[in-house]
């Protein structure tokens, strides 16, 4: 079953989902260990594996979802599209930054497809296969300018949405075969924070995953050592700005990614 805009309306709540914190929070009833060891021995990185392959998997079932949306009864599907474009606070037109920001690649007044289960991902993806990534981001591009403009060509949406999961299932293989150690782990940090001005005017809901994957990332990286009460103090300063997702101010979330990125160091 999904949970589309009309059981949204209804009273569903929204539905946000990275696999890592979410596991993080059941909490885990299963043994954490390497998948080359045959004794429970405890993966410390086991947590950035758990986050990659949520998010390559997560990506390739939103792309499928597109796709039947795209060919059911319904389009546009406003769960796919940016809720907070339309659900935000009001304010001064001058004091407004999506205002200021502008409309790129949309008409004004049309919400601009969810980027969020994109946004991040792309850096794992690119550090993984150079080719892949290169290709999934035409594809998912090509959905994106489609599913921004309220009446595309129906069938030309669904072929890109197949497409792109294609890409991204490809992609899926190699994130779980993938060697994951504390250089990798380090470097994606590094580059999701560095990337704060375009993950932040993505929207609320790449700040979301942003913000999320970071925290995720960190914590693996520090279970065998002490967490930096600056960089922590860093990342929860991210989780205070998604509070009131109505209230969303992409350039204070660039800034505080930025404030992340800073307490990390160059290594």
């Amino acid at each position: 079953m999904q949970v589309d805009h009309e059981m949204l309306a209804a009273g569903h709540p929204d539905l946000t989902f990275e696999l890592d914190s979410f596991s993080s929070i059941e909490p885990p009833h299963w043994v954490e260990r390497a998948p080359d060891e045959k004794e429970p021995i405890a993966d410390p990185l086991l947590g950035v594996r758990i986050w990659s392959v949520g998010q390559a998997v997560q990506l390739r079932e939103s792309m499928l979802r597109v796709a039947r949306d795209a060919r059911g009864p319904v389009w546009p599907e406003y769960t796919e599209l940016d809720c907070f474009t339309c659900h935000h606070s009001l304010t001064k037109a001058e004091d407004s930054w999506r205002q200021a920001a502008g409309y790129p690649g949309r008409r004004p007044g049309n919400p601009p497809y969810n980027m969020a289960r994109y946004v991040v991902f792309r850096h794992f993806a690119g550090s993984i296969d150079s080719n892949g990534a290169s290709e999934l981001e035409k594809d998912v591009n090509v959905v994106y300018a489609l599913a921004s403009d309220l009446q595309p060509d129906r069938t030309r949406l669904a072929a890109a949405a197949d497409t792109a999961a294609g890409a991204a299932s490809a992609l899926e293989e190699k994130v779980k075969s993938a060697a994951y150690d504390r250089s990798r782990t380090d470097s994606l940090l590094r580059d999701i924070a560095s990337d704060g001005d375009a993950i932040a005017f993505q929207g609320e809901r790449s700040a979301e995953q942003a913000t999320m994957a970071i925290d995720s990332l960190y914590i693996a990286e520090t279970k065998q050592s002490t967490q930096n009460p600056e960089i922590r103090s860093a990342i929860d300063g991210m989780y205070k700005l998604l509070e009131n997702p109505s209230a969303y101010n992409a350039p204070a979330f660039a800034a505080q990614m930025r404030k992340v990125r800073a307490a990390l160091g160059s290594s």
